[in-house]
């Protein structure tokens, strides 16, 4: 077969092209015959050796590219043959690259590429699996550059809320389909979703009237926003510490607001105590909200919000304000 292959690190001229013996595949492993090699920035570093020296006689460069199977290996089943595919990291612990006519890989780097073209599958590889685990990785919030947020009505409505609400829910980005609300859902239990926020937005019911396209995005929430978590807690969606990690201890650490977010020794005492075993009907009359409306109006939730303490002093208690000075504090912030 015709590849590109280096036999010692170093700048491109250390790059030859020529004829070279077509590997065949191993056990676990699929033969795929390239129609286009993808090139990132981890080709031209290990090539100059930043990666650290040849682990091979020689190395053919590319890890991403796309083509079809055209033999298989023992223990790959045989209808793997004809199959399209993009395959990634070909060239990781491997001299085959993708940089030739052929590469061999294991079974579980061929990833059926159906009817997308092989320019598209080419491009997937590396570029696409660091774009994913950047956005979608698990684990401690504090270890994280780029993170994922979900607004509290996207957890709860799906678009057969429009024969109702209609404009009243229009938001953007769109509430849409019960699988779509269902994969939120899902990566807020996995953290793939970091925090849950509300987006806040109290336009009038005048506004939300108007034309569906000439109606203004955004819905009033913030009052009832942890009624609805804890609604969807009696449901068995999310348990209370999911709740409090995302609706409160994570966006803390994520925007590094000084001495808030938990309930620590030396903390400010921002709390809120809540009636597990009560509910709480939403209805015009006790809506708080300058606009004067909410999308929840006539709904019960399972749960009751029976104090509300702010910087250590009680402000709210069994559904009425209770008397004094404003407690309101400014946040303070340090950077990550």
């Amino acid at each position: 077969m015709i590849a590109a292959r280096y036999s010692q690190t170093g700048g491109s001229g250390v790059l030859e092209v020529g004829e070279i013996e077509t590997p065949q595949p191993g056990p676990g492993e699929v033969l795929v015959r390239l129609a286009v090699a993808g090139v990132n920035p981890t080709d031209w570093k290990a090539r100059a050796g930043a990666t650290g020296p040849l682990n091979f006689d020689f190395q053919v460069p590319g890890q991403d590219g796309a083509g079809v199977i055209e033999a298989v290996g023992e223990g790959v089943a045989k209808a793997w043959k004809g199959e399209r595919v993009w395959v990634y990291l070909a060239g990781w612990q491997s001299p085959w690259g993708t940089a030739a006519e052929y590469t061999v890989v294991p079974v579980e780097k061929a990833v059926p590429l159906g009817d997308a073209s092989f320019e598209l599958g080419a491009s997937l590889g590396v570029p696409a699996l660091t774009a994913y685990h950047c956005l979608f990785s698990d684990g401690p919030i504090e270890g994280k550059r780029i993170t994922a947020e979900v607004c509290t009505h996207h957890l709860w409505f799906d678009e057969s809320s429009y024969a109702t609400l209609g404009t009243k829910i229009k938001c953007n980005p769109a509430i849409k389909t019960a699988a779509d609300r269902a994969a939120l859902r899902a990566a807020v239990v996995d953290d793939r979703i970091d925090v849950i926020a509300t987006d806040h937005a109290p336009h009038t019911l005048e506004e939300k009237a108007r034309r569906y396209f000439e109606a203004p995005s955004g819905l009033p929430l913030v009052q009832h926003s942890l009624l609805m978590l804890l609604e969807q807690h009696a449901q068995g969606l999310f348990t209370l510490p999911k709740i409090v990690q995302k609706a409160a201890h994570n966006p803390a650490l994520l925007f590094g607001i000084v001495e808030r977010g938990f309930i620590r020794e030396g903390y400010y005492a921002d709390l809120v105590a809540v009636d597990l075993s009560g509910k709480t009907r939403v209805d015009s009359k006790q809506l708080l909200y300058k606009c004067g409306w909410s999308p929840f109006e006539g709904t019960e939730f399972r749960g009751r919000v029976a104090l509300t303490v702010l910087n250590g002093v009680p402000v709210f208690r069994d559904g009425e304000h209770m008397a004094g000075p404003r407690r309101a504090q400014a946040l303070q912030f340090t950077l990550r």
